[in-house]
């Protein structure tokens, strides 16, 4: 599959940057690998993080208030019958 370029008025390449999810998750690709010596974070936490579930919601209230929430669920149990 050929990835499209896309091209400015100038006819230069438009480089996209990731948005927030993208660049949450990306950070913690970075931080699992180098962790401890970087940031004094807990890889096994790291990893539970990455193994959880992403979600990027877009928030709106009645006084017309919006934003963007990352909710990442991990450590998920489930009760067993």
């Amino acid at each position: 599959m050929t990835k499209e370029v896309e091209l400015d008025k100038h006819g230069f390449t438009i480089k996209h940057k990731p948005g927030g999810l993208e660049s949450v998750r990306k950070s913690v690709e970075n931080c699992e690998e180098n962790c401890e010596e970087m940031c004094g974070l807990d890889k096994k936490v790291m990893m539970a993080l990455l193994q959880g579930e992403w979600s990027e919601y877009t928030t709106g209230d009645h006084s017309g208030r919006t934003s963007k929430k990352i909710v990442i669920e991990y450590d998920i149990k489930e009760k067993t019958k």
